[in-house]
């Protein structure tokens, strides 16, 4: 049931508020996604970091926007419909398969009166649900190739208007054939608006890349993702050379590909 590996209980925001108090949310805890309510508690929508972040940014503890236009925006005013699922007890294969048709990696629990009452994120499935897959699969089984690749030299803002043209939301970052790095959206929209404009990636600050080869179980996948809180590894061959990439929504296709197979309401 959804129930068993959603986060309930999610912190909410009104639709009648400030773009600012959402995005200092998001700032504060990490957060990805914030469910939208009305005044009287239903569910409007989803609210996610590529629609705040797309227009300002927080900078010294305080919102700024990009546009002066926007300095009175509403959460209304950027607010997406939302993949739900009810009721609690709800097969886990509708959630996923909510997920997997509409590309999103996040669903909204309601309950009868379509308030909210949790959130399944694609990290939540994958770290409660690891054993709906078959654990001898290889990661060349799912691998995505050819991978969408960019060089240290190339400067934020090039990444980003790549990324939002192709709807990516990681890119790995090549020294050669070699992955240097990885990239995500949010961290790139994070840099203040100057930054993005003269910040080469090779400046950037960056992490351990985790790579994965192509006889990986998917065993060993779904640990090192739910342990290092990694949406997408690359895949890369025996001299490290990028060869593939795998990420959650591959995982999920193939979660949802068992339940359907299995007839599974779990």
């Amino acid at each position: 049931m959804v129930q068993r590996f959603m986060t309930p209980d999610p912190i909410l925001v009104h639709d009648d508020g400030p773009l600012e108090t959402a995005a200092m949310l998001m700032m504060r805890h990490r957060f990805r996604h914030l469910p939208v309510i009305s005044p009287d508690g239903r569910l409007v929508g989803l609210l996610d970091d590529a629609a705040v972040f797309r227009r300002g940014e927080v900078r010294s503890g305080r919102w700024q926007v990009f546009d002066p236009r926007d300095d009175h925006l509403l959460v209304a005013d950027v607010v997406r419909p939302a993949a739900i699922v009810e009721p609690l007890d709800a097969p886990l294969i509708h959630a996923l398969r909510a997920m997997v048709r509409l590309g999103e990696d996040a669903v909204v629990v309601i309950d009868t009166q379509r308030r909210p009452v949790g959130i399944l994120t694609a990290h939540d499935a994958i770290r409660g649900c690891g054993s709906l897959i078959a654990m001898d699969t290889t990661v060349a089984e799912l691998a995505t190739q050819p991978v969408v690749s960019l060089t240290p030299g190339q400067d934020v803002g090039e990444a980003l208007q790549i990324m939002r043209t192709l709807g990516l939301r990681h890119v790995v970052v090549l020294h050669g054939q070699i992955p240097w790095a990885v990239v995500s959206w949010r961290s790139l929209m994070e840099l203040d608006a100057e930054r993005r404009r003269t910040t080469k990636l090779s400046s950037l600050e960056r992490g351990a890349v985790e790579t994965v080869t192509p006889d990986t179980t998917l065993a060993q996948l779904v640990d090192r993702m739910v342990a290092q809180k990694i949406g997408c590894a690359p895949v890369v061959d025996s001299q490290q050379h990028l060869v593939g990439i795998i990420s959650r929504s591959d995982l999920l296709k193939r979660m949802v590909a068992r339940l359907r197979f299995e007839g599974s309401g779990a």
